[in-house]
């Protein structure tokens, strides 16, 4: 027989009291930086799994980013791309503006990556014409390539061979054509000092990312492209990826990610595009195409939809500014 239980002053859970529920707490960690670009200073800030960044003027007034009205530095054209049987893409086309970060999502298979790679001359066309910067890219040198386009793939460790960083940093000056140094700078600039006698492949993740990319920037490509460029990173390193990425975009250049990671297109990106079997069946400002696209829909668009949030801190800044 089960008893029934009354609720009384004397059986009642006691409040802890307020100052042991505060000391009770977690603390929340918290980054920022702060960078000078070629167009104002730059600012970082994070909190666990949101990024807030902004650019600013000398007395701290908010600037707009370049990418309204920029040149086109990258595009497709009615692209089809076949291997044997499989259409890997089908009338693809888009476009890639200076100043500007463009997210490219879809399913696994959808033609991601082989839209990176048509762009950055590793495949031809079987239909239609890529450009970078009014050039084929797939008919140009790679020296002069390189000074176009530079593509990040999916594992980063697939550039670098070098028995350690320095010597990784000295190899691609010379293969590159580049002054000495020029790679080392372009790292220092990304992620400040790595260890030069470490092998690569004992960098962390972040790390190995970033080593990767100051390689494919120190010759100062028109046109970035990555490939699921946040596989495997933690936290911080996904901080220090948005931190890279604003300040690339600041300086004009071209950036496109290919990705999964709704919640970093919501952070970094300007423009979204959204592939389906080869097709491109959304393209337009990142936070129209992904609050109408529910598969690719950060979590705070899903639950607050159908207004147009997409971040924690976006949230926090309205919620501070209202009387």
């Amino acid at each position: 027989m089960v008893k029934k239980t009354t609720t009384t002053e004397e059986n009642k859970t006691p409040k802890a009291p307020a100052t042991e529920t505060a000391s009770a707490a977690p603390k929340v960690v918290s980054t920022s930086s702060k960078k000078r670009v070629d167009s104002g200073i730059l600012h970082v800030q994070s909190t666990y799994n949101n990024t807030k960044v902004m650019l600013t003027d000398d007395k701290g007034n908010a600037l707009m980013w370049g990418s309204s009205g920029g040149a086109v530095i990258g595009s497709a054209e009615k692209v089809d791309v076949t291997f044997g049987s499989i259409r890997a893409l089908d009338r693809a086309s888009l476009e890639l503006r200076a100043g500007s970060i463009t997210a490219v999502m879809g399913r696994n298979g959808s033609g991601k990556s082989t839209l990176l790679n048509g762009l950055a001359g590793v495949l031809r066309p079987t239909r239609g014409t890529f450009r970078v910067d009014g050039h084929d890219p797939e008919a140009l040198d790679a020296k002069d390539r390189i000074r176009l386009v530079g593509l990040v793939p999916q594992d980063p460790g697939s550039l670098l061979y070098a028995q350690h960083v320095g010597q990784e940093c000295e190899q691609a000056d010379k293969e590159h054509g580049l002054p000495a140094g020029a790679t080392s700078a372009a790292v220092r600039q990304i992620v400040g000092e790595l260890p030069v006698d470490q092998h690569p492949r004992d960098l962390s993740e972040g790390q190995r990312l970033s080593l990767a990319l100051g390689v494919v920037m120190a010759a100062k490509p028109r046109l970035l492209l990555l490939d699921e460029p946040t596989r495997g990173l933690d936290y911080l390193a996904k901080h220090e990826l948005c931190a890279a990425l604003a300040a690339l975009r600041s300086d004009g250049v071209a950036v496109a990610i290919a990705t999964h990671a709704v919640e970093l297109v919501a952070m970094i990106a300007d423009e979204a595009v959204v592939l389906a079997g080869g097709e491109v069946i959304a393209h337009g400002p990142a936070r129209e195409v992904v609050c109408h696209t529910p598969a690719f829909a950060p979590q705070v668009a899903k639950v607050l939809a159908p207004m147009t949030w997409l971040t924690v801190a976006e949230i926090a800044d309205a919620l501070s500014a209202a009387p």
